[in-house]
């Protein structure tokens, strides 16, 4: 896997000859239509190829949301951001992570959570290189694994994921409960299990009582589906779909791997609210079109609706 994903970026940067090839040779053909036409579409398709790989993927982004919880009434507005599918390693380098990290500090973030999937074709010697700029944040981070970070989709068991993020300050919390303390308020955080690789322990869904807060973090948004009947979850937030990563209708439907058909976005699943973002790495091929890297940042209010 290594070794392709290294290939597919180095080959990649041939698009830059081809478009200049093309634009020499569409210059000297002879003053016929259709093949003016024929190399007119051939640079179009090349300067696409070229924006998908070079320029959307290194995009940025912030989307802004308001939010609510039943019985969360801070005395300030709290400010919460939601990353995922980091995919750091042969598509995402430290780099870009870093940038990731300056944008949350510019954002006045008071905890930041990741939705997994923080690996793609990379060695375990890589975790620390790869993971340190997260050392820089000043707000608490908790975070998740996702299947490309255990062995249903790497070559790691998920224990040195889960190390190397602990060694830079992010607490890993699969099948765990945090009371956070946040504008003077108590919010329950729980982090639910990647259900593609083992059994999720749905039943922490139903450990706390009905009058707390509680926001769900878990990779995969088709958990939504599995979580027992009296859970007391107010908000599930999860990413893995990234939005097809190359939103052209209708093909992008059939790169989503989600077995209820989940896209991106909010979500109402009997009754809870579910978030999706469409994160901010790649799989598969190095390219993004319609869906640039997001940070996605909830303002929970200070009255509740």
């Amino acid at each position: 896997m290594i070794w392709l994903a290294k290939g597919i970026m180095g080959w990649s940067w041939l698009l830059v000859p081809a478009i200049v090839l093309l634009l020499y040779w569409w210059g000297r053909a002879p003053r016929r239509w259709w093949r003016h036409l024929l190399y007119g579409l051939g640079v179009g398709v090349l300067l696409l190829g070229s924006y998908m790989r070079f320029i959307e993927p290194q995009i940025i982004t912030v989307a802004e949301h308001p939010l609510s919880l039943p019985g969360f009434t801070p005395s300030r507005p709290v400010r919460l951001a939601l990353l995922s599918d980091l995919h750091l390693g042969a598509y995402k380098s430290p780099a870009f992570l870093r940038r990731v990290v300056e944008t949350l500090q510019q954002q006045a973030v008071d905890a930041v959570l990741i939705a997994g999937d923080f690996t793609h074709a990379i060695t375990e010697e890589q975790l620390p290189e790869y993971f340190a700029p997260l050392q820089a944040l000043t707000m608490p981070v908790y975070a998740v694994l996702g299947n490309h970070d255990l062995p249903s989709s790497s070559g790691f068991t998920g224990v040195e994921v889960a190390q190397a993020l602990r060694s830079v300050g992010v607490q890993v919390i699969d099948e765990q409960a945090r009371e956070l303390s946040l504008g003077g308020e108590n919010l329950t955080l729980i982090g639910l299990g990647d259900e593609s690789y083992y059994p999720v322990n749905t039943a922490l869904a139903t450990s706390t009582p009905p009058e707390e807060s509680v926001i769900a973090l878990s990779h995969s948004p088709d958990i939504a589906y599995q979580l027992p009947q009296g859970h007391t979850l107010d908000l599930l937030l999860s990413g893995h779909t990234h939005g097809g990563q190359v939103r052209i209708p209708p093909f992008y439907h059939w790169m989503i791997p989600s077995a209820y058909g989940f896209d991106h976005g909010s979500y109402t699943i009997d009754g809870l609210p579910l978030f999706i973002t469409t994160g901010l790495g790649e799989m598969a091929l190095p390219i993004r079109l319609g869906v640039p890297p997001v940070i996605d940042l909830f303002t929970l209010s200070t009255h509740n609706n």
